[in-house]
């Protein structure tokens, strides 16, 4: 895994949520990080991606009803 692996996995969440909602979260999240030290990326999947959600272990696929993951 380090071989492919970027390392910089500290803290994933996933968020769905309306471009309204995510706007707001954004927003918000630029206003309590500390832009010297935090990083956030957001990585939106395609309109598909739910389709195609591959689980190793325990993961379970959860139920989404939109198309914005954060």
């Amino acid at each position: 895994m380090k071989a492919t692996a970027c390392g910089s996995k500290k803290s994933v969440f996933e968020i769905v949520a309306d471009e309204k909602a995510l706007l707001k979260l954004l927003h918000d999240l630029d206003q309590i990080i500390d832009s010297d030290t935090d990083s956030i990326r957001l990585y939106r999947l395609p309109a598909d991606g739910f389709n195609h959600v591959q689980t190793l272990g325990t993961a379970q696929i959860q139920p989404h009803h939109g198309d914005l993951v954060l």
